[in-house]
């Protein structure tokens, strides 16, 4: 995932402190949504695994049927199927 969003331009490498109040909500056709911290999957910060699954079993998915997993959640919960959109947003600064 960390990847998909370098990229995409969505990261600012300049300003990691930022990351920890960032936010990434992948949502799914149906409209199940997962959330997570940026800082959860940034390499300087806890670098924990975040697979934006593209193929199964050696066969490539089609974009309509991409999936994110997160293989070290006990219960899976933040799996999400057929992925639609991907959405990175900063908290506001406390005042």
């Amino acid at each position: 995932m960390w990847t998909v969003l370098e990229k995409a331009g969505v990261i600012d490498l300049a300003k990691r402190r930022d990351r920890v109040s960032q936010t990434i909500m992948i949502v799914g056709r149906d409209g199940y949504h997962a959330v997570l911290a940026l800082a959860e999957i940034a390499p300087e910060f806890e670098a924990k695994q975040v697979i934006l699954v593209e193929r199964m079993d050696g066969t490539p998915l089609d974009a309509d049927h991409l999936r994110m997993v997160v293989p070290l959640d006990k219960r899976g919960g933040r799996s999400v199927r057929d992925v639609v959109r991907i959405e990175v947003t900063a908290q506001p600064a406390a005042e």
